[in-house]
């Protein structure tokens, strides 16, 4: 084998290169091995080359002095192959006897095969000569498989004269005389024909196959011939690369190509500070976001900014560069923007990767560009503790290479190449120095020449390991990520909240419906904007609505309609991250928001990462804190006075004691600035005082007092804390027969506002309340285990609603009574009173058409699992003016108003001829009760009537049923609805079995003959339009069968037919065939029962079918 490379290490032979032998080059086998832990492994491994140490290489070989006659030998052995070869072709295709014989052999061995597939022979047949079997003229042949179609296929001998004709021309066939049996001959002699040339075919195939690889093998010796001319040349080469590398690495020094460009003139740094190389690479974007406000164009096309910016900001200056005398290395960006397309996309973005250095000698700062291609897309000025041999020292087992390994010599020259790379920026520094003094003066005069020494680095350089995790000390206290830290500080949104809202990315369909809507289109935001905030960022207050909290943002309509301006609603509390499409922070909750935190995030390089996303945000939030903590200055001064004054807590406690006061002081009063100092004899300053020496006197007596009256009314407490106007609230669980787990998990706790006495606390009041994880208008005193369990969340916005609702729900026989008998003047008056109020409001709703108020009663409330929506499902009349007309007491007080009634919907109609066939319209029990679903605001006080607006639908079996019964119907809804949505009832509307039971309390019964049946119409068409395929003779039919059985499958009709089915359901059979003989009548056909035509597809049993047939085919 030949000698490809010997690798040095330290100027000694270690490893071994041989070619593997040209016979056996290019090929390979699986290695298979057990790691560590035992498991099996196993790659494939080419033979390209074989490595072995010095050691066992000495052991295992031995020089070959006549390689060149041995190589020769081989290559005459391969080239003897080849004309032994051509010979055997060339002899065949001359002499017919030859090729005469090899198709002999291959007709045999096609026979062979034949018989091989032939089936079993009776007793008899297997008695028989083997050579009449080989012959194979008696021998029945059986199709062969599609395997076998490669064979050829044994055939009885030809007529020669047969075969004469058969290769002949067509005319000379012609003058012989064409009969059947010639024919059939002909076709035998034309496949045994065809079959002898497949033999010659495959036969030369074959042989040129073996010529071609018997001449491939001679390749890898050709091969060898030059790469062993290559190996002796092989020290030349490489001492040439070592002086081509230190040519480059001079040319780096002497500056050629080397770019120098001026940022900032000015004074130098003193000569006593040392350069500092910094390993970190800055990133332009991430920098120049603390100062400026980026977007998402910001690139390289935009670094003028950055260096203005730099002229312009000393504090700038200061956070790129650590000290006045410092390099570092500098790209514009690490996002990839998306500019349209891929080529534009690969191309800026690489110029958005690309790395140059920046120098800094005191007020002097410079760019410098590199033309090395490895600077370009360097990731850090020098290497890191992870740079080091372990990343090239691994095998691919993962198992570290030594010394004593093969791979060892290539790992060391890859980490040579790497750390070159680095040599070259210290080569590169050099030549800035001597030729430049770019770094300015911080070395002695005869010192410049040994600037890549050890010795001169230690001396005058330093080297900041900010990017080596693993050579920097402890940061303290870990702070959250800045999302967590969002995230917990928007915790806080209470009613009352100050809310830094950026609206853009706040609003959206979910948080404000009014002034958005969906487009349902793949490309853009899914949602436009149909009103347009007058700001683009505002500081409010949140407010409750239901359960939600809620501030508002003054819009403007911009269209060329209108331009009217007004407040919208915007429900922060239901954001939804990562739902809708927003680029930067919506909003943060300032209650407890500190400008420290904020300044902490904006200036940490790390977490400006994400910079697009909250920097701008903060910087505008920061402004806003700041600005209250200068105006509260006299205020807190002023307090903490008063805390020196009276000797209240350690001095060094004081100034938070002064600081959470005024938190929760603020967070109480919906975001008021405090009070002044000249207004202390004010009871909101006095509230303040108490609130600081309540927080000093936390852990003295209190809880234990606390806990006493806490067990003393039979409750667990919760949390104690002091609330924003200096009181002690205790927070307590229910007991177990105080909670309402009716839908979902009781959630509320009592809320009990406490007084101390000399000895104890006593009860001031209490409510229900939600235990909040966070509140900043309280300050927790203390919290006892099992707290945390209690923190929940409701859909009710509170007990109290809770009970309201569901006691609508309750109430619905008492309620649907009046409406159901004729009930005394009075009650009339006020049931069409309350319908006139609903009539006009409604009629104001629309301009295009008469809406008309429905009567509803909640019998159900119902609960979406996804959205938490609550929502009624309620027995509702959508004619209730029907309902009032049939229940008018006979007296003329209340006949004035039905024909009050009368007269306001006769105003809002039209056509009075609609309107007055509407009024005198028979009231139908059925068609006029029915359920529908309406949200829980959709009620208004007592009145049971509500806008035809509200009524949603939660489930696609809010339709009715073929059945008259509520009760049917119900089962259909509840068992549709029930899969999504969580589903309550008062016990007495439903019966063991969950039917409903109000049916008979309406008057609502099946109506006479109710026996429901189901029918499917089923036509064939022909799809030909020169009636090619004609359409069947009973081409139409009308299948019915019993509600609960199945209707037959149709036919599959024939190629060219085409069929449709369509099925309803109705009351009965006879209201079925009655409904499809009007239709048909009209058509000109008639139904005649499939019975009576014996040749017409028949319907299974229990099926009746009847078959569609024009009126003159019927006679």
């Amino acid at each position: 084998m030949l000698v490809l490379s010997v690798r040095l290490v330290d100027d000694k032979p270690h490893t071994i290169i041989l070619r593997p032998h040209p016979l056996q080059f290019g090929t390979g086998r699986t290695l298979r091995w057990r790691d560590k832990t035992g498991q099996a492994q196993q790659a494939w491994h080419g033979f390209k080359e074989h490595r072995f140490l010095l050691l066992d290489f000495l052991r295992l070989f031995e020089f070959e002095p006549d390689h060149e006659a041995v190589r020769a030998k081989e290559v005459a052995q391969i080239q003897t192959n080849m004309a032994r070869l051509q010979a055997e072709m060339v002899e065949a295709q001359a002499d017919p006897g030859r090729m005469n014989a090899i198709v002999e052999a291959g007709l045999r061995e096609a026979r062979a095969k034949t018989l091989g597939h032939t089936p079993r022979l009776r007793d008899q047949d297997q008695d028989e000569d083997s050579e009449e079997c080989v012959a194979g003229a008696a021998v029945p042949q059986r199709p062969s498989r599609s395997t076998d179609l490669a064979f050829p296929v044994s055939q009885p001998p030809v007529d020669p004269s047969i075969a004469a004709i058969a290769t002949g021309t067509l005319s000379e066939a012609l003058e012989t005389g064409i009969t059947d049996q010639k024919i059939g001959a002909l076709r035998t002699a034309a496949q045994q024909e065809l079959q002898i040339a497949t033999i010659k075919a495959s036969w030369i195939q074959g042989k040129a196959g073996e010529i071609s690889s018997e001449l491939a093998k001679l390749t890898p010796f050709f091969d060898e011939k030059a790469q062993a001319a290559l190996a002796h040349t092989e020290e030349v080469r490489n001492y040439v690369g070592e002086l081509l590398d230190g040519i480059g690495s001079l040319n780096l020094y002497v500056g050629e190509d080397v770019v120098v460009q001026t940022i900032c003139e000015g004074a130098s740094a003193p000569r006593s500070e040392p350069l500092t190389f910094v390993q970190a690479k800055k990133l332009m974007d991430e920098e120049l976001a603390v100062f400026e406000d980026l977007d998402q164009r910001f690139d390289f096309e935009s670094e003028a900014r950055f260096f203005d910016a730099l002229r312009a900001h000393p504090a700038l200056i200061e956070q790129v560069f650590p000290t006045q005398r410092c390099v570092l290395v500098m790209c514009v960006s690490r996002r990839h923007i998306d500019y349209g397309d891929t080529w534009t996309n690969t191309v800026r973005n690489e110029e958005n990767a690309k790395v140059f250095m920046l120098v800094r000698n005191g007020q002097n700062i410079h760019r410098v560009f590199s033309p090395v291609e490895s600077h370009l897309g360097s990731a850090r000025l020098f290497p890191t503790k992870a740079d080091d041999q372990s990343m090239f020292f691994r095998g691919i087992d993962g198992n570290k290479i030594r010394f004593e390994d093969v791979a060892y010599s290539d790992a060391l020259n890859a980490h040579e190449k790497h750390a070159l790379h680095y040599k070259r920026f210290l080569i590169l520094a050099a030549g800035l120095d001597h030729r430049l003094k770019l770094f300015g003066d911080f070395h002695d005069e005869g010192e410049s020449l040994a600037f890549v020494s050890q010795r001169f680095q230690d001396r005058w350089c330093r080297f900041l390991h900010d990017d080596d995790a693993g050579s920097m000390l402890d940061g303290g206290v870990a702070r959250p990520s800045y999302q967590s830290w969002i995230d917990s500080k928007n915790a806080y949104l209470r009613p009352g909240s100050r809310v830094l809202c950026q609206w853009r990315d706040l609003i959206n369909p979910d948080t404000a419906s009014g002034i958005t809507k969906r487009t349902y289109q793949d490309h853009g935001r899914g949602f436009t904007m149909t009103a347009n905030a007058l700001s683009p960022m505002e500081c409010v207050v949140a407010y409750k609505d239901g359960c939600d909290v809620c501030v508002d943002v003054h819009v403007q309509i911009d269209s060329y309609r209108s331009d009217r301006q007004f407040n919208a609603k915007v429900r922060v509390s239901k954001f939804r991250p990562n739902y809708w499409d927003h680029e930067e922070m919506p909003y943060l909750v300032l209650d407890a928001v500190e400008p420290e935190d904020l300044r902490w995030y904006i200036h940490h390089r790390n977490t400006r990462v994400n910079h697009l996303s909250y920097i701008r945000f903060f910087k505008q939030a920061l402004k806003l804190v700041e600005a209250e903590r200068a105006a509260e200055e006299p205020a807190r001064q002023a307090l903490l006075q008063a805390l020196n004054d009276g000797c209240v807590g350690p001095e060094h406690e004081r100034p938070a004691l002064v600081h959470r006061a005024v938190i929760a002081w603020r967070a109480a009063h919906r975001g008021k600035p405090l009070p002044h100092p000249q207004q202390k004899a004010t009871a909101e300053w006095r509230r303040l005082l108490d609130q600081m020496f309540s927080l000093s006197r936390e852990g003295m007596g209190l809880v234990a007092q606390v806990q006493e009256f806490a067990e003393r009314q039979g409750y667990a407490p919760l949390r104690l804390v002091l609330s924003g106007k200096s009181k002690h609230v205790l927070y307590a669980a229910p007991q177990e027969d105080e909670c309402d787990n009716r839908l979902m998990p009781h959630a509320w706790v009592h809320r009990i506002t406490l007084t101390h006495t000399k000895t104890r606390f006593t009860e001031v009041s209490r409510k229900w309340a939600l235990l909040p994880s966070k509140a900043a208008s309280e300050t927790t005193q203390h919290e006892w285990p099992g707290a945390q369990e209690w923190v929940r969340d409701s859909n009710f916005s509170s007990f109290e609603r809770k009970q309201e609702i569901m006691g609508l729900c309750e109430r619905f026989e008492q309620s649907v009574a009046p409406f159901l008998s004729t009930p005394d003047t009075a009650t009339f008056g006020q049931m069409a009173a309350d319908y006139l109020a609903a009539l006009r409001d409604s009629l104001d709703t629309s301009k295009t058409s008469v809406v008309l108020p429905v009567l509803a009663f909640p019998i159900a409330l119902v609960s979406h699992k996804n959205t938490g929506e609550m929502g009624y499902l309620c027995i509702a009349n959508r004619r209730a003016y029907r309902v009032l007309a049939s229940l008018v007491p006979d007296d003329d007080f209340c006949a004035g108003y039905i024909r009050e009634i009368k007269r306001q919907m006769s105003r809002s109609f039209a056509d009075q001829e609609k309107f007055q066939s509407l009024w005198n319209r028979a009231r139908d029990i059925r068609s006029d009760w029915q359920l529908i679903e309406l949200d829980v605001s959709a009620f208004s006080g007592e009145s049971p009537y509500i806008k035809a607006q509200a009524i949603k639908s939660v489930s696609q079996a809010a339709r009715p049923p073929l059945s008259a019964l509520m009760a049917d119907w119900y089962e259909k809804w509840h068992k549709d609805a029930s899969r999504f949505c969580r589903i309550w009832h008062p016990e007495a509307h439903i019966d063991a079995n969950g039917k409903l039971l109000i049916d008979a309390m309406l008057g609502i019964e099946q109506p006479q003959g109710y026996c429901p049946v189901h029918a499917r119409l089923v036509t064939y068409s022909s799809h030909s339009r020169d009636g090619g395929v004609a359409a069947p003779r009973y081409a139409r039919w009308l299948d019915v069968a019993p509600i609960d059985a199945e209707l037959p499958e149709c036919p599959r009709p024939e190629i060219g037919i085409g069929m449709s089915s369509s099925t309803s359901e109705y009351l009965n059979r006879a209201e079925a065939i009655a409904a499809m003989t009007q239709t048909e009548t009209s058509r000109g056909s008639m139904l005649v029962p499939s019975h009576e035509r014996p040749d017409a597809p028949q319907p299974p049993q229990g099926v009746e079918r009847l078959l569609i047939i024009p009126c003159d085919e019927a006679l």
